[in-house]
């Protein structure tokens, strides 16, 4: 194969990782060799952001590579996009390109047939990304319902506050003097470094 492929890996938010979608391609990479003729992939793009959202810097750079030809690997629909227009319009205008999209938790997509994975595919879109949609909605819906549960009890919700006592109050006094530098100051008080900043600077 002479056209490119690329790996498409995307998490929602910064404390998750994209490992788990890693192991998930490597675990697969037999499957592409037998189903796709493929066994190589010429660029990963990995980012952290929301997929409610198509601004996002790797997906558009990724993007901007895909020429006729090209093959594009994800691991599921959601990582396109979890808006359902966003990802019916990310689809279309993928198939416009000529992009064979190959999404690794679908296998069935491919039948070896073109009329008929296109028609498939195009239907599942459909479903997917209607059910994506309305999964997140629902996700939502219920964390709001159980903050405002929690708060009618008088549950705190949250990560607990850092109380530190006279030892810990003489780190971070001394880190504020330049006796000891961040890194110390926060390992030292075990936290991250993020957590020292945001919490303790004057």
């Amino acid at each position: 194969m002479g056209n490119l492929v690329l790996l498409y890996l995307r998490v929602s938010t910064e404390m998750q990782s994209t490992q788990r979608q890693k192991m998930f391609v490597e675990e697969n990479l037999e499957a592409l060799k037998k189903n796709y003729n493929i066994d190589r992939i010429d660029r990963v793009f990995e980012e952290k952001a929301s997929g409610k959202s198509m601004d996002r810097i790797e997906y558009q750079k990724l993007k901007n590579l895909l020429r006729d030809g090209d093959v594009l690997i994800i691991e599921s629909l959601d990582r396109l996009s979890r808006n359902y227009r966003d990802l019916k319009r990310e689809w279309m205008e993928l198939q416009d390109i000529g992009v064979e999209v190959i999404v690794l938790n679908m296998p069935s997509l491919k039948t070896g047939n073109k009329l008929t994975d296109a028609f498939l595919s195009n239907l599942l879109v459909d479903l997917l990304g209607y059910v994506s949609e309305n999964e997140y909605r629902s996700i939502h819906e219920r964390q709001r319902q159980g903050i405002a549960a929690a708060k009618k009890k008088g549950i705190h919700l949250g990560r607990p506050e850092i109380v530190l006592d006279d030892k810990g109050k003489k780190l971070v006094q001394d880190w504020h003097d330049g006796k000891i530098t961040a890194t110390s100051c926060h390992k030292a008080l075990s936290i991250s470094r993020s957590t020292l900043y945001k919490k303790f600077s004057k």
